[in-house]
């Protein structure tokens, strides 16, 4: 095909260097009557914007690496604090989570160890650039996180027999904690059969189930905060809607090319 065939329905148009990859001239720019648009020729040239497609491409990449970027470090800094935790391990003997978890055992540094692992390795797993072009970290992330899943799953499920507010929130964590085993077990089971479409799909709630350490603190904080109310209806509340939340959303942004396209 000749360049002049696809360059024909811009009419009197002209690319002038660089510049039409992002803007183009308007047909008015030159004397009236007249076909030049090169810039220089009239001050009062005028651009025509983008086309609308790209300016959507554009606005949807931007907003997605806006997206991306608050994930991780959101991720990235609840992780620094449950290892910053592990570290320091500070007590407290009138804050009654101290307290308990000074005689909790193991469970704590278990959970604390591998939830934090696995927040850690969040925006490694959920980036689709490294899955693409890098397909062997993906793998080493994946065994990596679902280790984590592994031992941060098993301290928040026995630390929920004995969570503060009782067993309105003790429910909440321990539905968490059975629900984050098996969803990410089911994952990684799907990743060794080879079915790497539903892989992804189950993966992605698993990392929406870990994002709950995010999300919890996000919902202390404004509803103690902003909200001033009271904190143990607070923290019950967090303990079902920091996980069943991200759920709806994850299943939400996985269903909506579907949607859109109907």
């Amino acid at each position: 095909m000749e360049v002049s065939s696809w360059l024909a329905p811009l009419g009197p148009y002209r690319r002038v260097g660089t510049l039409t990859a992002c803007c183009r001239f308007d047909r008015t720019s030159g004397p009236a009557g007249s076909d030049d648009a090169r810039p220089g020729h009239n001050e009062h040239r005028g651009i025509v914007p983008l086309p609308e497609p790209v300016m959507t491409t554009l606005v949807r990449r931007g907003l997605h690496g806006l997206r991306y970027t608050l994930f991780t470090v959101s991720s990235l800094l609840v992780a620094a604090y449950a290892f910053a935790f592990l570290r320091m391990r500070p007590f407290n003997p009138d804050d009654p989570f101290m307290a308990k978890f000074a005689v909790s055992g193991i469970d704590v540094p278990m959970h604390f160890f591998g939830a934090g692992l696995a927040l850690l390795l969040v925006p490694l797993q959920a980036s689709g650039w490294i899955r693409r072009r890098l397909p062997a970290l993906h793998r080493t992330g994946g065994w990596l996180y679902a280790g984590g899943v592994l031992i941060g799953g098993l301290g928040g499920f026995s630390l929920a027999f004995d969570a503060h507010g009782g067993w309105a929130s003790g429910a909440g964590f321990l539905l968490l904690s059975v629900l984050w085993l098996a969803v990410t077990a089911n994952g990684i089971r799907l990743a060794v059969a080879g079915d790497f479409v539903r892989h992804r799909r189950w993966m992605s709630h698993s990392l929406a189930l870990t994002f709950a350490a995010v999300t919890l603190r996000v919902i202390l904080f404004v509803g103690t905060g902003p909200l001033a109310l009271p904190f143990d209806a607070v923290y019950i509340f967090s303990a079902w809607t920091s996980w069943s939340l991200n759920m709806a959303l994850c299943e939400l942004r996985l269903r909506w090319p579907q949607w859109r396209g109907q």
